[in-house]
């Protein structure tokens, strides 16, 4: 039988964080690289995700495994250890309009809606995988501070790539009369770790999602489990996994123009608004459930 373990490297911490949990779940070792052992052309700290980490002399003194490739920039790198080593690969797609290798695996995990149905190669258990965000220990939501404060917040990095995104922020910015920032990298409020974000999200009135291209989303996803709904435009999540799955009128405000999310925003009573967090963290947690995610990964993975 072959060993239940996995190697998976660090591509997106709380993502990563996130699958390391699934797979211990299912009764996977999970193992990542304690440096870059000198072979990774695409390499970041796995210190902190959950997994043990191993040196590449241990590794290949294993029995093969799995091997987890998580992103396109890491391909080419997994791809080698996994052949020498003679290792499973399991594929993570993760972003959009990823596409590996034809052939290479019988499995592929993928949060993304569109890629999911339009990848270009057969995979025999494909499957449509919401992994449950990571969230950082931190003080419950106090929906009357919340609520009276007015504070929103986006979580976009590098928006200047995202120019539609860039004009509805400025445009949000200047008709949205209370506190609004957006955090990240190369962002106006610069970048913020995984658990200041939380603690910013849980603290604000609304998580704004103004990114017009987004797989999966999971800054939504956190700010839904933490009880802070979503605002967002209709044309950012229609056909996107937000906007068939998480984002719906019960949950979140959903507006066709910026001027029409302000003024919704503003105008939103307290009882609507306790009504909107409620229904969003059922939300989030239901279509992220052990149920829908670890235990279909472990029908098929035994």
């Amino acid at each position: 039988m072959r060993n239940k373990s996995i190697l998976i490297q660090n591509y997106h911490p709380p993502a990563t964080t996130a699958l390391v949990r699934d797979f211990k779940k299912i009764g996977f070792e999970v193992l990542s690289p304690d440096s870059d052992w000198g072979r990774f052309n695409w390499y970041a700290p796995n210190d902190g995700i959950g997994s043990a980490l191993i040196s590449e002399s241990e590794y290949f003194s294993r029995p093969p495994g799995y091997v987890l490739i998580t992103c396109k920039p890491a391909e080419e790198s997994l791809k080698r250890v996994a052949r020498e080593h003679g290792d499973l690969m399991i594929l993570n797609v993760a972003q959009q309009y990823q596409v590996y290798e034809d052939g290479i695996a019988d499995v592929m995990i993928c949060p993304d809606t569109e890629t999911f149905k339009n990848y270009p190669h057969y995979v025999e258990h494909k499957l449509l995988y919401f992994v449950q965000p990571h969230i950082s220990d931190i003080t419950p939501k106090d929906h009357a501070s919340s609520y009276a404060k007015k504070s929103i917040s986006s979580f976009v990095s590098t928006p200047h790539v995202w120019p539609i995104a860039s004009e509805v922020f400025a445009a949000f910015a200047r008709l949205y009369p209370h506190h609004y920032v957006n955090y990240g990298l190369e962002a106006p409020g610069g970048y913020v770790d995984h658990a200041t974000a939380n603690r910013i999200m849980v603290e604000n009135f609304f998580t704004a999602q103004f990114k017009d291209h987004e797989a999966y989303g999971l800054a939504c996803l956190e700010s839904m489990m933490l009880g802070t709904p979503i605002v967002t435009l209709k044309r950012f999540i229609e056909g996107k996994t937000l906007g068939e799955f998480f984002l719906m009128p019960d949950n979140s405000i959903i507006a066709d123009t910026v001027e029409e999310a302000v003024e919704k925003l503003l105008s939103i009573s307290f009882e609507d608004y306790l009504r909107l967090s409620e229904n969003g963290k059922a939300r989030a947690y239901e279509m992220t459930s052990d149920e829908r995610t670890v235990e279909v990964l472990k029908r098929v993975l035994g």
